[in-house]
C-alpha cells in the first residue's frame, strides 16, 4: 500500500502543536531511546553496513555508531541549560524591564541522509532534532539496501510513530516527501540532489541546511622529512570506507623534488595496512554499487598508474591506488569517492596554492610542512571548510553550542579556531547560524606516545 506522505506529516505536526515534545523530561527519553537503540541494535547495525560497504565491526563502530554516543550524551548534559532562556542587553528605557529569548523548537523536520556514512549521516542530525523538541521524517538513502531496511524496521520499536517516522524509497518517494511542507530540512549528499532539495524547499520558504561533497586537497612541502609518517595519514586517510569519505584527501601536491619517495611510501602503507593483497583484507571496504564501482573504473582508464590499480566488479572491488597526475588531468576535476589517489609535482607552495584557488573552496585543506611560514601562507590565502596541518581527516571535534572546544590529542594537537554552528533545528533569534571554519594543528612527532589511532591495522590501531 502507498503511503500518504501528506498524511503522515500531518500526523507528525499534530502531535507536535499538542505540545508533547516541548518539555525537557520527553526530549531527555527520546535521547535515551535513541542510546538504548545504538545498545541492542549494534550487532544488526555491524551486519548492515559489512552487506553493504564491507565495513569491519571496528570501522563501523569508530566512525559510525561513537560519533553518536558523543552527541547523545553531550546532548543530554547540555539540554537543560541550552533549553533556558537567555537574557539580552537593554538599553536605558529597558532597565527596569525582563528582557530575554526563549529557544523554540522549529516543528517538523526532515533528515534526509547520504549512503557512505548510513547510520551516523542519519542519526547524528537527529540528536540534536530530538533534542531540540522537534518531530522528524527520516528518509535512508536507498543506496546502502540493508542499512534502510534496518533503519526502516528498528525505529518503530523505539519511537513513538507521531514523533520519529521513516520513510524508504527512492528517486520517485523522495520527490513526492519533498512536495510535503516542512519546517527544516537537513540534507547530506551531492550538490546536485542539493539543488533540487533547495528547489523543493524555496515553494514553502523552508530552510535548508546541505551538507554536500567537494574536494580535498592535500600539500606535501619539500621541508617535510618523515615521509613515512605523512603517508601513513593520507594513505589511511584516502582508504577509510574504501575511500567512500567525503573528507578523504582527493589529490595530492607535493614538491617534485619528493614525489617519488612519498609514492614508494604511499605504497608501503597500503601493503601495511591491507597487506599485499587488499581484497583479502577485513578492513578494506567495497565500492556501493556496481554503478559507482563503473564510474571510478572508467577513471583509471587513461591513468598512469603508479601503484595498485586491479579491479573486480564482480566484488566491487577497487585496489588502492596511486596515479600520476597533472595539474589538467580530468582526474583532478570532481571527488573520486574511491580508493584513488592523484599525486601531482609541483615546482613550489605557490603553484599549489594556484591551483586550489582555482577550483570551488574544498571542505578541507591538509598541509603537511615543517615550515611555520608554508603553513601560515596556506592559511591566509586559501580559504576552506577546515584546514588541518600534519593529518587528514581528524578535524571532526565534539560540537558544544556556543563554546570553543580543545583537544586532548596524544600526538600533541593544537586545536587552533573553532566555532560551532548554532543548532538547526531550533527557533533561536540570537543571530544567524554560519558555519565557521576549523584549523587544527598536529604534530609531526612519530610514535611520540604509543599509537595514534588509525582504521584499519590492529582493530583500527594507527601506527604513527
Amino acid at each position: 500500500m502507498a503511503v500518504n506522505y501528506f498524511t503522515v506529516v500531518e500526523s507528525l505536526r499534530k502531535a507536535f502543536l499538542s505540545g508533547k515534545t516541548r518539555s525537557e523530561e520527553f526530549r531527555q527519553k527520546q535521547l535515551a531511546q535513541l542510546k538504548r537503540m545504538l545498545d541492542e541494535k549494534a550487532d544488526e547495525m555491524y551486519d548492515a553496513l559489512y552487506k553493504d560497504l564491507h565495513k569491519s565491526k571496528e570501522e563501523t563502530f569508530f566512525f559510525e555508531i561513537l560519533f553518536l554516543y558523543n552527541e547523545i550524551e553531550v546532548a543530554q548534559k547540555h539540554l537543560n541549560n541550552w533549553m533556558a532562556p537567555v537574557t539580552v542587553d537593554r538599553n536605558l528605557l529597558q532597565l527596569l524591564d525582563k528582557a530575554y529569548i526563549v529557544k523554540e523548537p522549529l516543528g517538523v523536520v526532515l533528515i534526509m541522509s547520504a549512503w557512505n556514512y548510513p547510520i551516523h549521516l542519519l542519526l547524528l542530525p537527529l540528536v540534536g532534532a530530538l533534542a531540540a523538541g522537534n518531530c522528524v521524517v527520516l528518509k535512508p538513502s536507498e543506496l546502502a539496501i540493508n542499512t534502510d531496511k534496518l533503519i526502516t524496521n528498528i525505529i518503530p520499536q523505539y519511537f513513538d510513530p507521531d514523533v520519529v517516522r521513516v520513510i524508504s524509497g527512492g528517486v520517485a518517494e523522495t520527490t513526492s516527501l519533498l512536495q510535503c511542507r516542512f519546517d527544516h530540512i537537513f540534507y547530506t549528499g551531492s550538490v546536485s540532489v542539493g539543488r533540487i532539495v533547495m528547489k523543493a524547499a524555496s515553494d514553502f520558504l523552508t530552510p535548508v541546511t546541505l551538507e554536500l561533497g567537494g574536494q580535498c586537497p592535500a600539500v606535501v612541502d619539500q621541508s617535510v622529512t618523515d615521509l613515512e609518517t605523512v603517508a601513513k595519514r593520507i594513505a589511511w586517510a584516502r582508504c577509510l570506507n574504501a575511500g567512500q569519505t567525503c573528507t578523504a584527501p582527493d589529490y595530492v601536491l607535493c614538491h617534485q623534488s619528493i614525489k617519488n619517495g612519498l609514492v614508494e611510501q604511499i605504497a608501503a602503507a597500503f601493503r601495511k595496512f591491507y597487506s599485499n593483497n587488499a581484497k583479502q583484507s577485513k578492513d578494506f571496504g567495497r565500492i556501493i554499487n556496481a554503478a559507482r564501482f563503473r564510474s571510478i573504473a572508467t577513471l583509471l582508464q587513461n591513468c598512469n598508474i603508479l601503484v595498485g590499480g586491479r579491479t573486480d566488479e564482480a566484488d566491487l572491488y577497487v585496489e588502492p591506488t596511486v596515479v600520476d597526475a597533472n595539474l589538467n588531468d580530468p582526474i583532478l576535476e570532481n571527488e573520486i569517492f574511491g580508493p584513488i589517489l592523484p599525486v601531482v609535482g609541483v615546482k613550489n607552495i605557490d603553484d599549489a596554492i594556484e591551483f586550489i584557488r582555482s577550483k570551488e573552496k574544498p571542505l578541507a585543506v591538509y598541509v603537511f610542512s615543517k615550515d611555520a611560514k608554508v603553513a601560515e601562507k596556506i592559511k591566509m590565502t586559501t580559504s576552506s571548510g577546515a584546514l588541518v596541518l600534519n593529518d587528514a581527516i581528524w578535524k571532526r571535534c565534539l560540537l558544544v553550542e556556543s563554546e570553543i572546544v580543545a583537544l586532548d590529542d596524544t600526538m600533541g594537537s593544537i586545536l587552533l579556531t573553532l566555532l560551532r554552528t548554532k543548532s538547526p533545528f531550533s527557533n533561536d533569534p540570537s543571530g544567524e547560524r554560519n558555519f565557521y571554519g576549523c584549523a587544527i594543528h598536529h604534530s609531526t612527532i612519530p610514535n611520540f606516545n604509543g599509537q595514534k589511532e588509525y582504521s584499519p591495522d590492529i582493530h583500527c590501531r594507527r601506527q604513527n
